[in-house]
């Protein structure tokens, strides 16, 4: 089968970031742009270029829509907790560092004609700042809609997105854009229920509403392992242990040849001991050889979430781990089926990320 989407793209940050600085570049009255993350961090050149974009495009008279989640607000790059954590709310005047810098560049597009929202914020101080966040990644300029595993932030972070030209997604997803902005949290705006959308025959976008120990997403990435008959490949910034393993495992004691490309514990800041313990616990139980795909310990961190099978492809938010389906995390994902032309740019793509 041909490739489904039209204009289809894959990006690392860099080309993400520089994609939509151009779009907005081009933008002006009458265009409608929106871009969405759980983390947005204007520090690097990149980010506050493209937000600069975003902002000058908004005078110009563009709509202008960023959405960003109140994770930005509880926790920053370093994990120092922020405002939103010690207080559930957001006091300008005593905002400082990072928060200060991404809070006053959200006020600045607003200044500008354009609008922002923070959505998912806690209900009390010292929430949980991983527990029920929306992880949803994606962006719509116009007719061009993106969606994939990247924050707004860290540009050297191996992640994709990918781009594609489709009226009818780009529509679909600026309404379930905007019913988020209308609500308190993603759940309330999605009834709890998770969402899909047939973008083509072959070609399903999943949204996973938050609910905790909910996913439909997750569902469709086990199955995709579990009816693969050749070969599965799978990124994730951590290892993704558990039900997931379980079924990597079942998938090559069948005789599919399994590949798992991670970042080390020590990728992971100031969390690394979660994850040494982590990872420790899952070597008790598997296989040595299903650890050999972990990157470098000087390699850029991984971030991108991909599982893809000779059958199939999924890409998207989803870490494919249970811990954000126990927190009650919404995400978003494509599944493409049968089309060799994407399930060949996708291990293309996961070749560049892992630097092969």
């Amino acid at each position: 089968m041909t490739a489904t989407l039209a204009g289809l793209d894959f990006y690392d940050r860099y080309g993400y970031f520089g994609a939509l600085k151009q779009l907005a570049e081009q933008s002006g009255k009458g265009d409608d742009l929106i871009y969405m993350a759980m983390v947005i961090n204007p520090a690097s050149p990149e980010v506050a270029a493209m937000m600069d974009a975003m902002e000058a495009a908004a005078r110009r008279g563009a709509k202008v829509t960023a959405v960003v989640d109140a994770h930005s607000f509880m926790l920053d790059d370093d994990n120092h907790l922020g405002p939103l954590w010690h207080t559930a709310t957001l006091e300008p005047d005593q905002l400082k560092g990072p928060f200060k810098v991404l809070y006053d560049k959200l006020q600045n597009l607003r200044m500008a004609g354009g609008s922002y929202r923070i959505v998912n914020r806690p209900a009390k101080a010292h929430t949980n700042p991983f527990g029920g966040r929306s992880h949803i990644k994606l962006a719509v300029v116009n007719d061009r809609v993106f969606i994939g595993g990247c924050n707004i932030q860290l540009p050297e972070i191996r992640d994709v997105m990918i781009g594609w030209d489709d009226a009818a997604t780009a529509t679909w997803l600026r309404n379930f854009v905007h019913r988020i902005g209308d609500a308190p949290n993603v759940r309330q705006a999605l009834g709890d229920h998770d969402q899909e959308h047939a973008v083509a025959p072959n070609a399903t976008l999943f949204v996973d509403a938050g609910v905790k120990r909910q996913s439909t997403i997750m569902q469709q990435a086990h199955r995709l392992i579990d009816r693969a008959e050749k070969t599965v490949t799978i990124t994730c910034q951590y290892f993704p242990g558990g039900a997931t393993a379980d079924r990597l495992l079942a998938a090559r004691k069948r005789g599919v040849k399994v590949t798992i490309h991670y970042s080390p514990p020590s990728a992971h800041g100031t969390l690394a001991p979660i994850h040494y313990l982590y990872n420790g616990l899952q070597r008790l139980r598997l296989p040595a050889d299903m650890f050999t795909g972990r990157l470098p310990a000087d390699a850029p961190k991984l971030h991108s979430k991909i599982i893809v099978s000779e059958k199939a492809a999924l890409i998207g938010s989803h870490n494919y781990v249970q811990a954000g389906v126990r927190f009650g995390t919404a995400e978003i994902a494509l599944l493409v089926k049968d089309d060799r032309d994407f399930i060949d740019r996708t291990l293309a793509h996961i070749n560049m990320l892992v630097g092969r």
